[in-house]
This record gives C-alpha cells, sequence and structure tokens, in this order.
C-alpha cells in the first residue's frame, strides 16, 4: 500500500455513509495512528476526551492523549455518541467498539473480517501509516503518543530513511 491509496481510502472512511461508523472509525484508526487492531477493539469511551483548554479532541493511545484533528475527531464523537451492539444486555457498556456479547468489546477479528471487505490489507496500513507518521515526527514522539516501543518506531524510521538523526539541528535551523 502506498500512502496515495491510504489517503483514499481515509477519504473513503470519513464521507462514505454506506460503511458502517463502527468499521469506518476502527478503519481510520488503523491508517492514520497505525494501531493494532486489538488495541482497537479494547478502547473505551473515556478513551476520547476534550481537551479543556483548547475544546480540541484527543484520544489516548499513549502518554499524552494524542490530539484527533477535523474531520476525523467529529466521526469519533458520533462514533462514541451512537455505539452499536448496546442493546444486548447494557447500555452503560465502556467499551468505544461494544462486542454482541454483554460487557464486552468487539472481538479483533471481527474488525479485521470488516476492514477486509473494505479492501484494506491490516499489516500493509499499519506499515505505511507508521512511516508516514515517523518521516514527519520524531520517532520517539510518536512511540510515546502511539503506546509504541522506541524500537520499534526507530526501525520503521531507518526503514523509511528517515531516522531523525539530525533533528537536533533541524530545530535550530
Amino acid at each position: 500500500m502506498d500512502d496515495e491509496k491510504r489517503l483514499a481510502l481515509i477519504r473513503r472512511c470519513l464521507d462514505d455513509d454506506h460503511v458502517t461508523l463502527n468499521t469506518r472509525v476502527a478503519a481510520i484508526l488503523l491508517l492514520v495512528y497505525a494501531q493494532p487492531l486489538v488495541r482497537i477493539a479494547a478502547l473505551r469511551c473515556d478513551d476520547v476526551v476534550v481537551d479543556p483548554e483548547t475544546g480540541g479532541t484527543l484520544i489516548k493511545l499513549g502518554e499524552p492523549p494524542t490530539p484527533v484533528p477535523e474531520p476525523f475527531a467529529s466521526v469519533l464523537h458520533q462514533q462514541r455518541n451512537n455505539r452499536l451492539n448496546l442493546n444486548t444486555g447494557t447500555t452503560d457498556s465502556p467499551w468505544l467498539f461494544p462486542s454482541t456479547r454483554a460487557g464486552q468489546h468487539i472481538c479483533a477479528n471481527t474488525i479485521l473480517h470488516k476492514l477486509r471487505d473494505l479492501g484494506i490489507d491490516r499489516k500493509a496500513a499499519r506499515v505505511v501509516a507508521l512511516r508516514h507518521l515517523v518521516t514527519r515526527t520524531p520517532p520517539a514522539v510518536v512511540a510515546t503518543m502511539l503506546g509504541y516501543s522506541y524500537q520499534v518506531t526507530e526501525r520503521h524510521a531507518a526503514q523509511a530513511g528517515d531516522n531523525y538523526a539530525r533533528y537536533a539541528t533541524l530545530i535550530n535551523e
């Protein structure tokens, strides 16, 4: 997957109302934030927060929480406020992606099948998203904000040909 295809898929997930909202949100979390499906499935509603100072949306994927730009922030809030599967035993489920089994979150394999139906290869999507991030932001920052290890983000930066070895000099220029 190249960056152009990734961007086209992101646009589709933002705009295509024929795809269920929870599938669109899960796809964007994969395509923008390179999140593993098990982490996406286990997100809680309280992981989506509004910054009291700026009014912007943040998502707790690591520390500090990661900013969520528009128009994805609006779609993410729609998911939090209009979750599926709340009629299967509890309406106060803490999960952003509730399961059909009461009190549990959706299974990562369920998300995987929905993404495949959209034509998204999860491994390719994670790699291209992570490489996009580490070539624009220092890998250590990506690691902490998205919950990755430093070794993983540094390896992806090196493979992308941009390891930020000169980052300190770039700031001073």
